[in-house]
């Protein structure tokens, strides 16, 4: 039986909307069944009070002359907010609010906010809204105490100038209590059954920076988006008809490529935030037990076992392969922030049919946790790289230069059925650093055969590292850490979140088994020679052999 004939023979589609069955286990986690994302917009809709509230919120802040929001989260917390600022939602039109993304722990993002925002420009224009939908992702406090200083500097009354938001019991929401701040729900209503990644677009993490854009207008574009979304994602169509639904079909098609559950998807997008949001869906939701399915930006050549190719196309088309998002560049708002919340859905709909076609749990992220844990013993050291002074993995830390790419390059000419190669950039390179970066790791995947992601960290860690601890493999990651990074200019931030995290990645990953170096640097810049001298080692390798 093919894949497609299951879904339809065992109706997973109607399991995932009545909770039940095989689809009840695998979207539960703690015994909790956490699926209220499936049907969450048609809620809304039958509850206009509630979308119409959040219009309110916006609204609120416009008339007070916040035109600056500064949104910090981390995973599904602020991924929304990327793709929406790549379609021109939150860009800063005039007569708009301004909606800028942080989602980094290294001083170095902080500064470039501190640019985008003006260094010298008063912060009254301005409001931080800081979200976690997880109980322990802890970056957005390290933004709140930075931002709660500058407030202080200017002598601003922090109550009037952050909001968070967050669910019941987090990390954060202790944090915004012990300094008086103003909380709220990320959910509208009595909800809980909301992973991170499922958080649009059905929580505030994708009404509100909408309504932020839409505050000056007449309200109402909150119910006309989730509405138009609604009717073309087609739930009851794929409950009634899934052999016809573009999501359950590709769920289908991915799990006809697999090879023992894994799957590795070439995917090109309009867009590379959409990319990233579609690689977060799929690798935290899958990425457990060997199986799922890992996503890469799309590159030529032919396909190989266990692999497969897709393009988004924001227009019509018959191409095979293609997904179409129809809509994503169309002119009026309503219709392109529709197209973009159905796409959304379309995607969380073909990783639950997915995980239910190979036993997979869509909703939970076991192995994130140890990392995390991790990270937060090693912040309690004034250094915490000297913990690699007690290392099991000597080897796996180096330096640039001759003998370290040779050691990386041996390991990845002896691991047999190498799935992918990770390079994981702790910290911001600039944009033409990070150019030159992406033209290496191509040429390395080129002559390994094989695809290869470079990931930007901390933000990569809510993103695919669930999938890179536990999903397909074998994988080889090198990681990057600076020995050193510059003081903000503009007030004060802790510098030991990041290099804590580097570590604490760097140890998960050798914990479970997959190989895992972690390269210090002087500078980003050192990066660069040494990719380049291991592609020269992999090539002489090639040609010897």
């Amino acid at each position: 039986m093919t894949a497609l004939h299951r879904l339809v023979g065992e109706d997973a589609v109607g399991q995932l909307v009545r909770r039940d069955g095989a689809m009840a286990v695998l979207g539960s986690e703690g015994g909790t069944v956490r699926l209220d994302w499936v049907d969450e917009p048609a809620r809304l809709l039958a509850d206009p009070a509630a979308l119409a509230s959040v219009e309110t919120i916006a609204r609120r802040l416009w008339d007070r002359g916040v035109r600056r929001v500064i949104w910090s989260g981390m995973g599904g917390s602020v991924l929304t907010v990327h793709v929406l600022t790549g379609l021109g939602i939150g860009a800063g039109d005039a007569g708009r609010i301004a909606v800028y993304p942080l989602d980094s722990t290294d001083p170095a993002a902080v500064d470039a906010l501190s640019d985008r925002l003006g260094p010298q420009r008063s912060l009254r224009d301005t409001h931080l809204v800081a979200v976690s939908m997880g109980i322990t992702s802890e970056e957005p406090i390290s933004h709140v105490d930075w931002y709660l200083g500058l407030l202080a500097t200017e002598g601003l009354v922090p109550a009037e100038h952050v909001t968070v938001l967050t669910v019941p019991g987090s990390y954060l929401e202790a944090h915004a209590t012990a300094h008086a701040l103003s909380t709220g729900p990320v959910h509208l209503g009595d909800r809980s059954g909301f992973p991170g990644r499922m958080s649009a677009p059905g929580t505030l993490v994708f009404l509100l920076p909408v309504a932020l854009h839409t505050a000056g207008d007449p309200p109402g574009t909150l119910h006309a988006v989730l509405d138009r979304a609604w009717r073309d994602h087609d739930l009851a169509g794929a409950r009634s008809r899934p052999a016809e639904h573009p999501f359950v079909r590709l769920a289908a098609e991915l799990s006809d490529a697999s090879v023992d559950g894994c799957c590795r998807l070439l995917l090109s997008t309009p867009d590379r935030a959409l990319l990233t949001w579609i690689e977060q869906v799929l690798e935290q939701s899958l990425g457990k037990g060997g199986k799922g399915v890992a996503v890469f930006a799309a590159a030529e050549g032919p396909l190989s076992d266990g692999m497969l190719r897709v393009r988004v196309s924001a227009t019509t088309t018959d191409e095979p392969g293609a997904i179409v998002a129809d809509g994503l560049a169309d002119p009026d708002p309503v219709r392109r922030l529709a197209a973009l919340a159905t796409h959304f859905l379309g995607w969380q709909l073909c990783a639950a049919m997915y995980g239910y076609l190979h036993g997979i749990c869509v909703v939970d992220e076991p192995a994130v946790e140890v990392y995390k844990a991790h990270t937060r013993r090693l912040r309690e050291l004034p250094d915490p790289f000297t913990a690699l002074d007690a290392t099991a993995w000597p080897d796996r830390v180096l330096r640039p230069g001759n003998a370290a790419a040779d050691a990386v390059a041996t390991l990845l000419a002896a691991t047999v059925g190498l799935s992918y190669l990770d390079v994981t950039v702790n910290g911001e390179p600039g944009p033409a650093t990070w150019e030159r970066l992406e033209r290496r790791v191509r040429t390395i995947g080129d002559l390994l055969r094989v695809p290869v992601k470079l990931r930007r960290a901390p933000a990569a860690y809510h993103v695919s590292e669930q999938s890179e601890m536990d999903g397909p493999g074998p994988v080889v990651s090198i990681r990057t850490a600076c020995i050193r990074t510059a003081a903000v200019r503009r007030g004060t931030y802790a510098d030991r979140f990041l290099p804590a995290q580097a570590v604490a990645t760097w140890q998960a990953m050798n914990e479970r088994g997959r190989p895992c170096y972690l390269l210090f640097l002087d500078d980003h810049d050192d990066l660069d020679p040494f990719l380049g001298e291991l592609a020269n080692q992999l090539a002489a390798a090639k040609e010897n052999s």
